[in-house]
């Protein structure tokens, strides 16, 4: 405890020494080297501003060249290299004035050196008329003397300018030598400064140190106080290190630090679980398991438990594995809940795929999900191709639209329904069913489940048809004899008549059944 209170100061106090140093040489080369760069900013910037200007003093006299030339030698390519010249003059210009737009003492000359240069190109584009163009001739004489005055007017602007720059030069280097003289003073109050960030820094840092440690006191209380079991093994041999309550709880034991996992739980030989600990800490890789069984005993013979659990390896500073953190989560008995759940589902599906019927459940919104194997048996279709409303394209296309009007009104309905239908087989033939459904609901009487049948009455109807067309045989033979004929039934309750009957008495069916036939 000595040996780290001893280093956590001495670290202190090398934290303090060696942020004095870095502020004061920061502070001391920051000074010099802004002096430097501030100086070689400025040199610069008046080294441009002078080649701009002598840019334009030649390519001004350039131009003039260009233009006596022409004056002399009538050569026309003289005069393109002139209006060449001009262009460029332009855009010297334009970077003479970027260059001094933050100086408003240069601009106002700059103005008056824009307006001589403009006179001036007036003057480079004036030319005597071609038959005046010798030397001797007075109007190119007179031309020639005004580009000499308005050139003269250009170099005196120049000049006026260079001379500015270098004297702003020379204030700048004067204003920075003043500055440089106060570099002490300030180099004193950041160091001061820089003392009272360090104290408050130095404060900081013990209220942080004493907040980690409540932080990490609670940190504990959290981990010995959380929902899983968590346990800490150090080296090969998996020494017990830590082991919260839920742990000691789940495991069934107690005075678990100290002892290695294999003589905490010697039950738990041949599992496998010694062995992945084992892989974990050689590897560095975490294992998860989900559901595992466990035959554990906790002090009444040995039972099987199962658990979700988590190894995950430890580091040191080295970054080499020294540990395992194990954390696990009992589930025994989600898991023998799960397994009734699986054995009701497997007795459910061995009925459901053993009844005669046809069978499928929906939700509450009519999208079937589920079918018995008898219907997949006789339409010879899958799950994938009947899910949801897929059961439509195996229904008689003279049906469809019928069944689909009905099952719309059906599905929002909370009540048992039946419907007949003809349905296409495995052998594409239809044949006729009776659809039986009934609603499921919840506690608050919604419906979440549909549960139907459909029963086959193929034959049924078959013997309905031949029924019907036996009754209309009796009939057509009944009403073409001359003889009253009537029926009843066990009762002696009249209920058919023959055409003869009719045409005799002059009655219609209605009287007869209302006041006799005598």
């Amino acid at each position: 405890m000595k040996k780290t209170i001893y280093s956590i100061t001495s670290l202190r106090i090398i934290y303090v020494l060696t942020t004095l140093f870095i502020i004061g040489l920061s502070t001391y080369t920051y000074f010099q080297t802004q002096s430097l760069i501030d100086s070689s900013n400025w040199v610069n910037h008046t080294h441009k501003v002078t080649e701009s200007l002598e840019n334009i003093s030649y390519s001004i006299a350039t131009a003039e060249s260009y233009k006596r030339g022409f004056m002399l030698l009538g050569d026309s390519l003289l005069l393109q290299r002139r209006d060449t010249t001009v262009a460029r003059i332009g855009l010297q210009l334009l970077t003479l004035d970027s260059l001094i737009r933050d100086n408003n003492s240069q601009l106002h000359t700059l103005a008056s050196l824009n307006e001589a240069i403009h006179q001036k190109i007036i003057s480079l584009r004036e030319l005597p008329s071609p038959n005046s163009q010798l030397p001797q001739n007075p109007a190119t004489q007179t031309n020639i003397a005004r580009g000499m005055q308005t050139m003269d007017v250009v170099n005196q602007h120049i000049s006026t300018m260079m001379l500015m720059e270098k004297y702003l030069l020379e204030m700048r280097v004067r204003n920075y030598s003043r500055l440089s003289f106060l570099t002490p003073f300030f180099i004193v109050i950041l160091f001061l400064g820089a003392m009272l960030i360090l104290l408050a820094s130095y404060v900081r840092l013990n209220q942080s140190i004493s907040e980690a440690h409540v932080l990490q006191k609670e940190m504990q209380d959290l981990v010995v106080k959380a929902p899983a079991g968590i346990c800490k093994f150090s080296g090969p041999t998996h020494v017990i290190e830590f082991a919260n309550d839920l742990y000691l709880t789940l495991s069934g034991k107690t005075n678990l630090v100290g002892k290695s996992v294999r003589q905490a739980f010697p039950e738990l030989g041949g599992q496998g679980i010694f062995e992945k600990m084992d892989e974990v800490y050689a590897k560095g890789k975490a294992y998860n398991n989900m559901d595992m069984p466990v035959t554990l005993n906790r002090g009444k013979g040995l039972e099987l438990c199962y658990f979700d659990g988590e190894y995950r390896p430890v580091y040191d500073r080295a970054h080499r594995v020294n540990g395992i953190v194990v954390t696990a989560l009992e589930v025994t008995a989600q898991i023998k809940i799960r397994k009734e759940i699986e054995k009701s589902a497997e007795q459910f599906q061995l009925l459901a795929n053993n009844i005669q019927n046809l069978a499928w459940m929906a939700d509450g919104e009519g999208w079937i999900f589920w079918y018995n194997q008898r219907w997949y048996d006789y339409t010879g279709s899958t799950l994938e191709e009947m899910e949801g409303w897929g059961w439509q394209k195996l229904h008689h296309p003279d049906h469809l639209q019928r069944i689909l009007d009905f099952t719309k009104q059906a599905w929002s309905k909370n009540e048992p329904f039946e419907l007949t239908f003809p349905l296409r087989g495995a052998d594409g033939q239809h044949q006729w069913f009776l659809t039986n459904a009934f609603p499921l609901v919840d506690a608050s009487g919604k419906v979440t489940r549909w549960f139907g049948t459909n029963t086959n009455i193929d034959e049924q109807k078959k013997h309905e048809k031949k029924l019907q067309e036996s009754e209309k045989k009796f009939r057509l033979l009944a009403d073409s004899m001359p003889q009253h004929v009537w029926t009843s039934d066990t009762e002696g309750n009249l209920n058919y008549f023959n055409q003869s009957m009719f045409d005799y008495s002059g009655l219609t069916l209605a009287q007869i059944l209302k006041d006799g036939w005598l």
